[in-house]
């Protein structure tokens, strides 16, 4: 997969697009991105801003896996 279809691919994630017209959305994409991000791999989901530029969301998961005895 090329660089562009893997960023469409994240912004279909993200923005919860793929399956929904425009505008009939649930608005969970990103709630749900981060939950799954956070909570089950222990990473981050961010984004930046630069107006009139655009947004960059960031995920970053750990590449060690977490035990769940070491798990907080």
């Amino acid at each position: 997969m090329v660089q562009s279809e893997k960023m469409s691919a994240l912004g279909q994630m993200v923005a919860g697009v793929a399956t929904k017209p425009v505008g009939k959305g649930t608005g969970l994409g990103l709630s749900i991105s981060y939950q799954i991000v956070t909570e089950k791999h222990h990473g981050r989901l961010y984004c930046n801003t630069t107006p009139g530029q655009g947004t960059k969301f960031v995920i970053e998961i750990p590449v060690r896996q977490f035990s769940h005895d070491t798990a907080a």
